[in-house]
């Protein structure tokens, strides 16, 4: 699994999966619920093998910007 948003923006997750479920893209969000605490973020999480055609669904659907690249 590869991290592909990490977000407190409920509505950017919920978009994301939208556009990852048209692709048929399976993808599983951890720790929604913990949202609002300060120290945990959710993140949309996409097999390994998906990552590069779920980051180009999101592209395409202008959440590109959302995309989490790590430092």
């Amino acid at each position: 699994m590869r991290e592909l948003i990490r977000t407190n923006d409920l509505v950017v997750l919920s978009c994301a999966e939208a556009i990852l479920a048209g692709e048929g893209i399976a993808c599983v969000v951890l720790d929604r619920h913990t949202g609002m605490n300060a120290f945990v973020t959710p993140r949309l999480m996409v097999e390994s093998a998906n990552y590069y055609a779920a980051t180009k669904s999101l592209q395409d659907g202008g959440l590109g910007a959302f995309v989490y690249e790590p430092d």
